[in-house]
């Protein structure tokens, strides 16, 4: 289970980005099965999305602060995603609604639990 909230800021800072989102996440164990260890986390996390004039293109950066209550750690990870709609990429209609993106990322901290990431994405909206 992971109780979230967030709060979306649109334009602030004059408009440097289009959106920043802060936000709190509480993960926790409702019932684990025998030999695996319970969870317990907060995640301070925070969206910082600028986009094309266009809106078709978009940058993200998302650095997220993770207090493992359960194991007493403390690290955090840095996400940078790059994206695109479809139909502009490929200048055809029939993408429309279509998107792609790469999501790099980096951890950060002596109890990190990843030294990088990469995570390549494709959506389709209706």
């Amino acid at each position: 289970m992971g109780p979230q909230v967030f709060l979306g800021f649109f334009s602030p800072f004059n408009g440097f980005f289009d959106l920043i989102a802060p936000g709190y996440q509480h993960k926790f164990s409702v019932r684990e099965e025998s030999g695996v260890s319970d969870l317990e986390q907060g995640i301070i996390d925070l969206f910082c999305l600028k986009m094309s004039k266009d809106k078709q293109s978009w940058m993200m950066i998302n650095p997220q602060f993770i207090l493992d209550y359960e194991n007493n750690n403390e690290l955090a990870i840095i996400d940078f995603e790059f994206g695109t709609m479809m139909n502009k990429l490929l200048s055809s209609d029939a993408y429309k609604g279509h998107s792609a993106y790469i999501r790099p990322g980096i951890g950060v901290g002596g109890d990190r639990s990843m030294d990088y990431s990469i995570e390549l994405g494709y959506k389709i909206v209706w």
